[in-house]
């Protein structure tokens, strides 16, 4: 399933020369795409992992469980290490060679790097550079009118009432808003639920969270209504650490700087997830 690039369809923001060129297709093709390191336990990705530092996971984990059409299931810059039973279907790239418990199993073939970087698959420097550049792009765009958050009671209630792409802005907050006004960031961390009202059911929606260290949680659930998740993208522009609650979040996420922690397990991702890094106990999905 597409997820970032089913995000922007034609004619908006990948089509421009700006963001044209074969990193997007890379990117979206993984579940997981990275900067740096993975470390994830007790869960699955249903697509691939791309990182580039290195994989680990506790055991008990499953790598593309959904079989993804890829060159490889995970690709593991520096090293993929396991400490417990677990599997990968499909092939890997691990730049260092060992460090797999016994009970682990690769439904594939295995690339071992050697420590050289020249055969590496991706080259995630420059492409996170890309990256990057989007994200902050896509962060000074100005809303639509009629578009926003606000807090009913400390459940978010956004707004997406354009056609095409739509741009909702949140900025940076340290406090709780007053029932009924605007959202800010603390908002987005700390409420019962968020829900996502969007009128056109062709639309594209980018939600642009601002602030340097910041939280997601949607209490007691996340829903979209009225366009696929698949074309909604939270877009932590300013990021550099981001907390993810227990409960679970269907959109796509872009925080190229942001190291991610999930540090209690429970709540699953669906949809594109890019950042720096990532630790914690979540079934990714893609």
């Amino acid at each position: 399933m597409k997820h970032l690039l089913a995000a922007f369809p034609s004619p908006h923001v990948l089509t421009s020369a700006a963001y044209a060129g074969s990193y997007l297709d890379v990117v979206e093709s993984y579940n997981v795409f990275l900067r740096n390191n993975f470390s994830d336990y007790n869960a699955d990705t249903w697509g691939g992992v791309a990182a580039g530092g290195t994989v680990s996971t506790t055991g008990g984990f499953g790598f593309g469980t959904h079989n993804p059409n890829l060159a490889y299931t995970v690709i593991a810059t520096l090293d993929f290490r396991t400490t417990g039973s677990g599997s990968i279907n499909g092939n890997l790239y691990d730049g260092t060679a060992g460090g797999i418990n016994a009970n682990f199993a690769v439904n594939g073939t295995t690339i071992n790097g050697k420590g050289n970087p020249a055969t590496v698959p991706i080259d995630f420097a420059d492409t996170f550079g890309k990256l990057g550049s989007l994200s902050a792009s896509l962060g000074a765009m100005s809303a639509n009118p009629g578009n926003g958050c606000r807090n009913s009671y400390n459940s978010i209630v956004c707004t997406a009432a354009a056609s095409g792409l739509n741009i909702i802005n949140i900025g940076a907050g340290t406090s709780q808003s007053a029932n009924s006004g605007t959202a800010n960031s603390y908002d987005i961390g700390n409420n019962y639920g968020i829900q996502l009202n969007v009128t056109d059911p062709n639309a594209t929606v980018v939600v642009n969270v601002a602030g340097s260290g910041q939280r997601f949680t949607s209490g007691a659930g996340f829903a979209v209504s009225g366009v696929s998740y698949t074309h909604v993208l939270f877009n932590y522009y300013e990021a550099m650490s981001l907390v993810l609650g227990t409960s679970g979040v269907t959109a796509s996420l872009l925080a190229p700087f942001a190291d991610v922690n999930k540090l209690q397990s429970g709540g699953n991702f669906d949809g594109n997830f890019i950042a720096k890094s990532f630790y914690g106990g979540s079934e990714l999905r893609h």
